[in-house]
């Protein structure tokens, strides 16, 4: 009976050798996206109201996707989180789309147009609707959370910061609102109504009215700090600010319909320059680099000196600019009222690419996942940009690590080569080309220096970050179709770390009963 008991544990123990040692490996493509990638959550992508963002633009107009809401302007800006695209229509209602398809994930109708632009937080969407109501949804599902409804239309785009919600309504009112209950906090009365959006930096809350000022009010309990009016002779009555203000490196940018782009000092208000368009600038700016862009009606869109208000460069489009622009990777992207989305070179204004859709562009990009999200008045929504990310799955032993690859390349032929500590693929672009990838250290791992990346058999430079968890190699190669390999220090073992514990317990177990019948057979002995 002892022969057998260990013939049993032995065979055991190779059964669980054989099966844990033949491994092997999947590759899905699928779009999968992860939590630490860029997103757009709110108009002009951020509390400040920068409109620029470190993600990658695309280099050419593709069409990944587009929606139509039936010929109902889409003047609202998209915010892009979590797979997901946020986006009002004139049909009344919010959308949200998968990020990658363009599928409607849901739709939520209010009670009027939707002009306001989401923002997004903390799994909730808060935008404002032509109903004078401000909604909180469910993010995931479009689920009604609460709404407060104002006096008036609420056009404006809520800012969310620190458990408290912003925006200003028609009805001359700014309002400060719990994210979470809807509850009121405080309100600002101005003395018009208010179409802009709301900025948030250094503890406050910068927002525009049409009764010509500027306000700068304490975000905590609403008073003001200062506020600012044109001089005489550069104010048009009752019509000076629709543009919504952006603050960075502590200045305030803003537009006006006197002509007049203006930047002022972030905490007392006082002027220190502004530049003169050749028409109404409703448009609000973007500021990146050093550089303020901003459309006019004059049909031009600017670039200027951020500390001076000098014009760098300008180009001319065929109808007035009102989209707000968006910044990212070296480009800047804007609509226009000739029906076209443009996309410039940010240093130089060289015409990168444009788009001509059936109207007007009045909504304003969103640049996230490699793509340019962005409303039309022919009623579709639009999703520009290569498919940039890649998934691919390494099945190991019970373990499923996956492997990302963001690159505006064709990545195919992916192979997660065990015994040469290495991954690799085959990449393949027509334009100069970068790769950025993301590795489990648990697949395969090296120290910051000790990476090779090999294209075409060649050894090429590369930067390199880590987390405690993975690390994100990016590195750049020509046009053409190249063998990418990526080679580590480290790889999985043959034999998952994950099974160690099951397999002792195996192990464990059989030893007890082994044990347990010696004993049984010992005290039968001595008897």
């Amino acid at each position: 009976m002892r022969k057998n008991i260990l013939i049993t544990g032995f065979m055991s123990l190779l059964l669980l050798s054989a099966i844990f040692s033949t491994q092997t490996v999947q590759t899905v493509c699928n779009p999968i996206k992860t939590e630490d990638q860029l997103e757009w959550p709110m108009f002009r992508h951020d509390l400040r109201h920068t409109g620029y963002t470190d993600d990658l633009g695309p280099n050419n107009n593709q069409t990944r996707w587009k929606y139509s809401t039936r010929w109902a302007d889409v003047i609202s800006s998209p915010a892009v989180v979590g797979n997901r695209v946020y986006v009002g229509s004139w049909d009344d209602n919010l959308y949200c789309f998968d990020v990658f398809t363009g599928r409607v994930v849901w739709k939520y109708a209010t009670g009027g147009w939707i002009e306001s632009s989401p923002a997004v937080a903390d799994g909730r969407v808060y935008v404002g609707s032509w109903d004078n109501r401000l909604y909180c949804l469910n993010a995931s599902n479009g689920d009604l959370i609460w709404n407060y409804t104002t006096g008036d239309k609420v056009v404006s785009s809520p800012a969310v910061s620190e458990g408290r919600v912003y925006v200003g309504s028609k009805d001359s009112f700014v309002y400060c609102l719990n994210a979470s209950t809807g509850k009121l906090i405080w309100n600002y009365t101005t003395g018009l109504f208010v179409k802009s959006s709301p900025a948030v930096a250094y503890g406050s809350v910068y927002i525009s009215s049409a009764d010509d000022y500027l306000y700068c009010l304490d975000a905590y309990n609403g008073s003001q700090k200062w506020n600012y009016t044109p001089p005489f002779g550069q104010v048009v009555i009752g019509e000076n600010f629709y543009s919504s203000p952006t603050v960075v490196n502590g200045k305030v940018y803003i537009g006006s319909w006197s002509k007049y782009m203006y930047c002022l000092d972030a905490y007392n208000g006082s002027p220190i320059w502004n530049f003169t368009a050749g028409d109404w600038i409703e448009s609000s700016p973007a500021v990146a680099d050093g550089k303020v862009y901003v459309g006019s009606w004059n049909n031009n869109f600017y670039c200027l000196n951020a500390s001076t208000g000098t014009l760098i460069w300008n180009y001319t489009t065929g109808d007035s600019v009102d989209s707000s622009p968006a910044v990212a990777g070296g480009m800047v992207y804007v609509g226009s009222e000739d029906k076209n989305v443009y996309c410039f070179n940010a240093s130089t204004g060289d015409l990168i690419w444009k788009y001509e859709t059936d109207g007007a562009v009045d909504s304003s990009p969103a640049v996230a996942e490699g793509a340019v999200y962005i409303g039309n008045d022919d009623g579709y929504v639009y999703c520009f940009g290569f498919k940039f990310l890649n998934v691919f799955s390494v099945l190991w032993g019970v373990e499923t690590y996956y492997v990302e690859t963001f690159s505006n390349s064709t990545v195919a032929e992916f192979n997660f080569n065990q015994e040469e500590m290495q991954i690799s693929f085959n990449a393949n672009s027509s334009t100069p080309s970068f790769c950025n990838v993301t590795i489990p250290k648990q697949l395969l791992n090296a120290t910051q220096n000790d990476w090779l990346i090999r294209v075409d058999n060649e050894t090429i430079s590369y930067e390199v970050t880590e987390n405690g968890t993975h690390s994100f190699l990016y590195f750049t190669y020509y046009e053409g179709t190249h063998i990418v390999e990526i080679v580590g220090t480290w790889v999985v073992s043959d034999f998952p770390l994950s099974m160690t514990v099951p397999l002792l317990l195996i192990v464990t177990l059989i030893a007890v009963a082994l044990a347990k019948r010696m004993r049984g057979s010992a005290r039968g002995f001595s008897m």
